[in-house]
């Protein structure tokens, strides 16, 4: 280690003894949260609500995570001191319980692969892919990050005879995928197992490269290379269609994508085939697959997207519309089942799910809308829920299903009740609640959601809070992302619980650069335009601060990775103009808060593929004149004297380095001792900022979670109440 590295270790070390002693009076508070935050969590019971024993259905362990229909089984999960355990019982496609009768199997127990790879089973760890071979189902690929930097060791695991029989040498990022062929060597007879697995390029960071390892009937272990995508500002991944007939390589920007074919059913072409070579630029596609048919989800002249479909045979593709864009509904996902396809939708920052109904008529297929899922005619539901297909709780989050399924499963949860999980039959169109998340505490206790809109521009935000106490002054937490066409879903987070009970409202702002409303409400925050972002936000903040019920002087923000330049525009605004100093508080938890330098260098790991959220600084300079104008790094000036702030970084942060947070902090400081030299020093003199750098990733640790939590919700509440 050099001296430039010695001094920067001990840089660090000083901050996060400094944060250490100025938070030392908080610990009483922060084992509090933390004990709290136990709690809650183990207050939460799985709840099997349909299908009872007399129907010849299963039942489940009150500990469930999630469930899920693969193949010939159904799979459950459940956690035995943080660490995943995976289950599965023999099912039939067409059963119409989702939950069999048969016995268990223990497919995995993650704690004993993680301790036979570190030694013990104490450490950081986070799950990446578990992917069953739906060829030979004994085999199943793990995938484990064991230091938080997101490269995640891949393992092939035999359920049969439970042991690792495999590992290739590269690791993977998120994305993986079997696939098979005949063995043509004479003295191999049956289907030979590939896995197909995503590979970081080793110079630019990005997962650019695809490879392939063989898992079973092979001469040898094999691990080979099959792609790599040249343009560096783009990623790869594997994506299959729901009928398994078709693999591909999904080669992906932020604003295009296409795909390159690598297994026809059983064919696999030498060379990875583009499908439809003819795509324009700058659009992106989702394809699946439905008997004759490609359906594709697409934005080609539609940016809220639409779907059309091709015939599998044509060799030029004739585009056939079957659902069409609208300005007021944006396409977020498609699935293909047997005879069905179900479409979400967003319209008027709601989400809601569309069945359509494909009937075959002389020989050509029929698309027909028979039913639309939406949660605020359920009644306990209304305006505000979040709602995800399968047991999840995020849209990126991998599904697994049965094209033969005769069910479609979804789960609903607001910021006020705990998941519930449903099953949509497909021939009956009815609807029945198949089990539920309970909580006691959250039943004895009435908390309620609200969507209001707010100010001139009508902001929307999400807001929950208790009934009991509804008149009383409460403290406000608020939350806001704004970038990626993403959004914050006003879901259940059961360790947002802790600050309720402390009379906390806590609110989602959903400023432009969300896609709550669409594709125009999302470039709105975009590029040059990125500063109506922050324009929404404070508007957000200030009509939330005028509610009867919230005590205006005890307002906190938290802002996380591209949060982060909200988080950094507010402390920036602190003071200033007639937001003044409405926010006593602000986290920025991994926090991006210097554009200009960080996307100025295209050999730094996910620059170019930035470029297109954010712009180019370097070649464009209408996006440098305003990234210089919007940084919250480059526009710190004065800090007010009643703001406090709290930071945090990664040492092994992939996405927003660690020096990224620890300069932006630097600098906070430096502007604070500047602003004591002045005449009205006493200003600043209150001005608290703390940085804590943890030994972790982008997203935090394992085996300390609550103590990360509880320190910032300590710090938060302290703060508040001084």
């Amino acid at each position: 280690m050099n001296s430039h590295s010695n001094s920067l270790t001990k840089y660090i070390a000083d901050e996060n003894k400094y944060s250490d002693k100025m938070l030392r009076k908080n610990m009483p508070l922060q084992k509090e949260f933390k004990n709290q935050l136990q709690n809650w969590n183990d207050a939460l019971k799985f709840t099997l609500t349909g299908e009872d024993l007399d129907s010849g259905c299963g039942r489940l362990p009150d500990d469930v995570d999630s469930y899920w229909n693969h193949g010939t089984y159904f799979y459950y999960k459940n956690y035995s001191n943080s660490f995943p355990r995976y289950f599965r019982r023999p099912t039939s496609n067409f059963s119409t319980c989702l939950i069999p009768s048969s016995s268990d199997k223990l497919v995995i127990d993650l704690s004993q692969l993680v301790k036979s790879q570190t030694g013990n089973s104490t450490g950081y760890f986070a799950v990446g892919i578990f992917e069953v071979n739906p060829f030979d189902e004994n085999l199943v690929a793990v995938s484990l990050d064991l230091s938080g930097d997101e490269n995640f060791k891949l393992f092939i695991w035999d359920i049969k005879a439970f042991e690792i029989i495999a590992q290739p040498s590269n690791c993977t990022y998120f994305s993986v995928r079997w696939s098979y062929e005949f063995a043509i060597d004479s003295s191999i007879e049956g289907k030979r197992s590939w896995v197909y697995y995503n590979v970081v390029h080793p110079k630019y960071g990005v997962p650019s490269l695809i490879h392939r390892y063989c898992a079973s009937l092979c001469k040898a272990s094999e691990d080979e290379f099959v792609y790599e995508e040249k343009d560096i500002s783009k990623t790869t991944e594997l994506v299959e269609t729901n009928d398994n007939q078709y693999l591909f390589i999904k080669v992906f920007g932020q604003t295009s994508t296409s795909y390159l074919l690598i297994r026809n059913n059983s064919v696999i072409p030498q060379e990875p085939e583009r499908i439809y070579p003819n795509q324009p630029n700058e659009t992106i596609t989702e394809y699946e697959h439905n008997g004759n048919y490609f359906y594709i989800r697409s934005n080609i002249n539609a940016p809220n997207f639409k779907i059309d479909r091709y015939s599998t045979t044509s060799s030029v593709p004739t585009f056939q519309p079957i659902v069409e864009t609208q300005p007021d509904v944006y396409i977020e996902r498609l699935e293909s089942f047997a005879d069905h396809l179900v479409v979400w939708i967003l319209q008027n920052g709601r989400r809601i799910i569309r069945i359509y109904m494909l009937t075959n008529s002389n020989s050509d297929e029929i698309v027909e809308l028979v039913y639309t899922i939406d949660p605020s005619s359920f009644g306990e539901w209304k305006d505000v829920y979040a709602i995800y297909p399968n047991c999840n709780d995020d849209l990126e989050t991998r599904v697994y299903t049965i094209f033969y399924s005769v069910y479609y499963i979804f789960t609903i949860s607001s910021m006020a009740s705990p998941p519930k999980t449903y099953k949509f039959t497909f021939k009956n169109k009815t609807i029945e609640l198949i089990s539920e998340i309970t909580m006691d505490e959250v039943q004895r206790t009435n908390y309620e959601t609200e969507y209001v809109r707010i100010g001139e521009n009508k902001v929307p935000a999400t807001i929950v809070q208790r009934v009991d106490g509804k008149s009383e002054r409460k403290k406000l937490l608020v939350l806001a992302y704004g970038a990626y066409g993403g959004t914050i879903d006003p879901k259940f987070t059961v360790d947002y619980f802790p600050l309720l009970t402390r009379n906390y409202i806590i609110a989602i702002c959903h400023p432009r650069g969300d896609i709550d409303f669409g594709y125009e409400y999302y470039t709105a925050g975009k590029y040059e335009n990125k500063v109506n972002t922050f324009l929404d936000v404070k508007e957000c903040i200030t009509g939330l601060s005028k509610l009867k019920n919230i005590s205006s002087e005890r307002i906190g923000f938290m802002g996380r990775s591209a949060g982060g330049l909200v988080a950094g525009d507010i402390v920036n605004s602190s003071g200033k103009s007639e937001f003044g100093d409405l926010v006593r508080v602000v986290v920025a938890m991994v926090p991006f808060v210097d554009p200009i330098f960080d996307l100025k260098d295209e050999f730094v790991p996910w620059t170019p593929f930035e470029w297109f959220e954010w712009g180019n600084p370097v070649t464009n300079l209408t996006i440098f004149k305003a990234m210089r104008d919007y940084s919250p790094y480059q526009n710190i000036k004065e800090i007010s004297g009643k703001l406090s702030i709290y930071v945090t970084a990664g040492l092994k942060d992939s996405r927003v380095p660690y020096w990224e947070p620890v300069k932006y902090v630097a600098k906070l400081r430096d502007a604070v001792k500047k602003c004591r030299q002045k005449s009205w020093w006493k200003r600043c003199l209150s001005a608290k900022i703390i940085l804590r750098v943890t030994d972790s990733g982008h997203f935090g640790g394992t085996s300390s979670k609550f103590d990360e939590t509880a320190e910032w919700f300590a710090f938060l509440d302290s703060e508040l109440n001084s």
